[in-house]
């Protein structure tokens, strides 16, 4: 039997679930339980895993939600369609300097997907091969997030829209003023961007939004690739981006992952950004992450053309899994 420990005394957000196996995934009760505690806690970082396997990691990432294919079919791994693999390794993938330092792999704060109106629900994340130094993962959490904010900061954003835009040059960063960032060399994530722009439309999505489960509001703002908010002057729209950046990346509420062998982590994406902090060059570090699927758009397209949502892959658990908020 697996145990559940808080994530850190200093956070409001996130568990700790060590020594779980096949077996405690059996019944819908069990299941129920790990899914109740990811909708309250946001982040679950699953240490000491018995029966850690390819097989596991998709099973287990079903109990949180029917799974999604991939739309870069380049990504997934051969024979398993609910996962995909990512690599940060400099001669081959992109180049970013941060604070002076040259890094792959490398994203600030951001919610996947938000380039389209239907974004997955969460994943689950296992490094299969760590670089000797770096490849942290970052995370903070919208619901803390929005706890914490004055009540004049929450007043001001509700009922707003920010717009999103995919970009392949700095702009991508602009919001973001924790750190210097700046792209000397494209991966393939953003060449697919580059070729392809006809498949990333402005996207809106609300400023405040609200976890299904437990109807607790939260922050929904990834500063990363963000452009403008709906109804405010270009003056007013970047000052409010600006101060609400520096209020979701700040680091007295952020958790660092220092990964270790074994561990995978799991993060509600509505709720909560999550960083890839990235690797200096001549690390490598590889990755493999499911899909989870979101049950319905949380955001609405401003454009034609974009990338439409995927019913998702056949679930190989009973029928009480399809019918999981998600």
């Amino acid at each position: 039997m697996y145990t559940i420990e808080p994530l850190s005394p200093h956070l409001n957000y996130g568990s700790i679930v060590r020594g779980i196996s096949a077996a405690d995934i059996e019944t819908p009760e069990q299941r129920k339980k790990l899914r109740d505690l990811w909708a309250d806690r946001g982040l679950l970082v699953f240490r000491d895993t018995k029966d850690l396997t390819t097989e596991f990691h998709v099973a287990l990432s079903r109990v949180f939600g029917d799974l999604q294919r991939h739309h870069q079919e380049n990504m997934l791994v051969d024979g398993h369609p609910e996962l995909i693999s990512f690599r940060a390794e400099g001669e081959r993938d992109g180049i970013y300097e941060v604070d002076g330092e040259l890094r792959s792999g490398f994203f600030p704060f951001h919610h996947d997907f938000r380039w389209m109106d239907h974004p997955n629900r969460g994943g689950v994340l296992r490094i299969v091969q760590l670089p000797k130094k770096g490849g942290e993962t970052g995370f903070v959490d919208g619901v803390d997030a929005y706890d914490s904010m004055p009540e004049d900061l929450k007043r001001r954003i509700e009922g707003r829209e920010v717009v999103y835009q995919m970009m392949t040059d700095d702009r991508a960063f602009k919001f973001d003023r924790r750190r210097k960032m700046r792209t000397v060399r494209l991966g393939s994530t953003r060449d697919h961007i580059r070729d392809n722009p006809e498949n990333y439309p402005p996207v809106a999505f609300p400023l405040v939004a609200t976890v299904p489960e437990t109807g607790r509001k939260y922050l929904s703002y990834s500063p990363f690739f963000s452009v403008n908010v709906i109804g405010l002057s270009p003056e007013e729209s970047d000052a409010l981006l600006f101060e609400l950046a520096e209020y979701v990346t700040d680091p007295k509420r952020a958790y660092l992952h220092k990964w270790e062998p074994g561990d995978m982590v799991l993060w509600d994406n509505w709720r909560m950004l999550h960083s890839a902090e990235g690797v200096p060059l001549g690390e490598q570090r590889e990755g493999q992450r499911t899909t989870i699927a979101g049950a319905h758009p949380i955001g609405r397209m401003l454009g034609e053309g974009g990338w439409k949502f995927e019913q998702p892959l056949q679930s190989n658990l009973d029928e009480e899994n399809s019918t999981v908020p998600a």
